[in-house]
């Protein structure tokens, strides 16, 4: 996609020596340890408290850091002697014995099981304070797998023992392509059907690091998840959330073609030190990481769980449905598209491919799972949702399922649906993908006799295991989801059991920054303009980075180009203010 920047440049130097500097503003302190609030973890435990992850298993992977030549251990165990971690009910160890090498604490394992597992009501840190450090699910059950013996103890053959994890955290990844990789990233896809285990996985630290989509978060059934930018000087960055930045989260297409990542969370966070037996610590770069986002998603999918099992709900706490009403209920952020950044919406890409189908909030989720499952005609308000199985022969009365919603789509607000199903493996030997079934989701509207009308959106990917909708309604009428079976030749008689989420809302959140605010430093100014101008020229070369060609920071209205309403956007937005600007530290 060609980048254009028309009739702007003469307009942005003479803006560049009109404007002038802005006075210093300052911002009042944040006292957040963790950014759980942005992602409505906070908001779910203060109205369901009881939502514990006490009826939970959850499984931390762990690859192991590189130690020092002079000390080598094998460090990728959480500091179990932390404080935090008092209270852990750790029900599992593995890796392989080494007398040589023995295990050790990892600093990566430390934080990730703070953010999951985590209880201190005496935690302080400088420059912080006092604050109680609370995890997603502190009182669920945990086991720690060491990376490779996960691998091949777990992963590589069908003979493995079921896992007793209902949620897998999983914090590293390749983007290696070989024969042996792709043999143990299809046992880890398996194994998400196989042993009934919602699969959470960092898809990688994008540009900087990683060439696509990491493995094992490539895989179909997995839930890869993505970094939030953080915004902000510290402490502000551990709650303020933004798009992702290209250089610090991968992105998708995957290699094959396929929406990844699925999420995005806060990936910059506050955790248990593991060099102490009290202290905690962050990343001094103030860099966001997919490594902290991941667990934040496999917590998110454990409080779902937790909660259908406490309120005995049949079936909601099957993958299918937790990854449906985990992307069902996430927010779009600023520039969310379906597929690339451009004016067309894309009904064969059913996910934007920096930030899948959004920012993860699990209280929308929560409200989706508590709305009840609706069989065909849903019932009650519009939101929802179901498990439920499709013939994929054309003939076949059970080829097709509708939903009617019991209420009229009001003007403006949007419609939100999601449908999630498997890719199956063959379970012989080792595992070997079987072809992907094709399903088709479709919105219509209703007419006075009940009967389907119109097609408003559909999406029809022919790749994904996933598809969704997000549609703004333009007047006040009735409405109807659609799944749909598409034949396959090869195997007529086929069903596939699919999990579809739905719901609507009024309006939506797109983050903490504004448009206009190419540097990110909180207020659009004339370092704004400059920026801007810098993006012009480096579209404007033949060697610029994917990222930029894909993502071009510059194109403040998210139309796929850099053209004069880009300016014109970023002067509507002139001396604006985000939330994390005013503060503890003043505007130069």
């Amino acid at each position: 996609m060609k980048k254009r920047f028309i009739g702007i440049g003469n307009a942005l130097f003479a803006l560049w020596w009109i404007v002038q500097g802005s006075s210093p503003v300052w911002a009042q302190p944040n006292t957040e340890p963790a950014g759980l609030d942005t992602i409505g973890v906070r908001e779910l435990i203060a109205i369901q408290p009881n939502l514990t992850g006490q009826l939970v298993s959850v499984g931390l992977v762990e690859l192991p850091e590189i130690s020092d030549a002079n000390q080598p251990c094998y460090a990728f165990l959480p500091n179990f002697e932390h404080r935090a971690f008092s209270h852990l009910n750790l029900e599992g160890l593995y890796y392989y014995d080494n007398p040589h090498r023995p295990p050790c604490y990892s600093r990566h394992a430390t934080m990730i099981a703070g953010i999951l597992f985590g209880h201190d009501e005496q935690a302080a840190l400088n420059g912080l304070g006092a604050f109680t450090y609370r995890g997603i699910v502190p009182d669920a059950a945990a086991h720690v797998y060491e990376a490779n013996w996960f691998i091949y103890k777990q992963a590589a053959h069908v003979a493995s023992p079921t896992l007793n994890d209902d949620v897998l955290s999983i914090s590293w990844g390749t983007d290696a392509a070989d024969r042996i990789t792709m043999w143990w990233q299809w046992g880890f896809d398996a194994l998400v059907e196989r042993d009934s285990t919602v699969m959470v996985a960092g898809c990688g630290n994008g540009t900087d690091g990683f060439t696509g989509i990491s493995k094992p978060s490539w895989g179909y059934n997995v839930i890869s998840v993505g970094t939030a930018g953080n915004l902000g000087r510290f402490p502000d960055n551990l709650r303020y959330a933004g798009p992702p930045a290209a250089q610090d989260s991968s992105f998708g297409p995957t290699d094959d073609g396929r929406c990844k990542p699925d999420l995005i969370a806060c990936g910059f966070s506050l955790g248990p030190s593991a060099d102490s037996l009290s202290d905690y610590c962050h990343d001094r770069q103030s860099k966001s990481f997919s490594s902290f986002a991941a667990p934040q998603v496999a917590g998110a999918a454990a409080l779902l769980i937790d909660a259908a099992r406490q309120n005995m709900i049949p079936d909601g706490d099957d993958p299918r449905v937790i990854k449906a009403l985990l992307l069902n209920g996430a927010q779009k952020l600023l520039g969310w598209h379906k597929g690339l950044v451009d004016s067309n919406d894309d009904a064969a890409v059913p996910l934007d491919y920096q930030q899948g189908a959004g920012l993860v909030n699990v209280m929308a989720s929560y409200q989706q799972l508590m709305a009840g499952a609706s069989n065909s005609p849903a019932s009650g308000e519009n939101m929802g949702w179901d498990l439920n199985r499709l013939s994929l022969d054309p003939n076949d009365q059970d080829a097709v399922q509708v939903y009617f919603m019991p209420q009229t789509l009001l003007p403006g607000r949007y419609l939100h649906a999601t449908l999630c199903w498997y890719l199956s493996y063959e379970i012989k030997g080792i595992y070997r993908p079987l072809p992907l079934h094709d399903l088709r989701l479709e919105l219509w509207t209703v007419n006075e006799y009940g009967q389907l009308d119109t097609l408003l959106d559909y999406s029809d990917s022919p790749v994904d295991n996933v598809e969704h909708i997000y549609f703004q309604n333009p007047t006040e009428q009735y409405v109807a989801l659609v799944v749909r079976g598409i034949p396959d030749p090869d195997h007529p008689a086929d069903y596939e059991t699919f999990a579809l989420a739905f719901s609507e809302v009024d309006s939506y959140w797109q983050g903490d920054r504004l448009a206009g605010d190419l540097n990110l430093d909180g207020l659009v100014d004339q370092q704004d303009i400059a920026a801007l101008l810098r993006c012009w020229r480096l579209t404007r070369t033949e060697s610029a980075p994917v990222a930029l060609q894909n993502y071009p920071a510059g194109d403040i209205n998210f139309d796929g180009t850099i053209n004069m309403a880009d300016l014109q956007t970023l002067l509507q937005q002139w001396q604006q203010r985000s939330p994390w600007h005013a503060g503890h530290y003043a505007v130069q």
